[in-house]
């Protein structure tokens, strides 16, 4: 899967547990008041499931940008 459909498939799951419309590649969960706690493990299980993925502790705990999150699934998908 090529880079460009991944950022598209995670901001869309973003967008839609945030009700954040304004998320792009750049975006960081630090300047987003929506992306608390409880949204941070809801887009990670949604990612998981659109991407047949697991994510372990550590990289879950890395997960501060679109680019953190969209950089590990393209990793992952590449190494299958």
């Amino acid at each position: 899967m090529k880079k460009e459909e991944i950022i598209s498939i995670v901001v869309e799951i973003i967008k839609t547990e945030t009700d954040c419309k304004d998320i792009n590649y750049e975006s960081h969960s630090a300047k987003i008041a929506e992306w608390d706690s409880l949204k941070h493990v809801q887009i990670i299980a949604e990612t998981e499931k659109r991407f047949n993925m697991k994510f372990d502790f550590d990289e879950m705990l890395g997960f501060e940008s679109v680019a953190d999150i969209v950089e590990t699934v393209h990793s992952k998908l590449n190494a299958e």
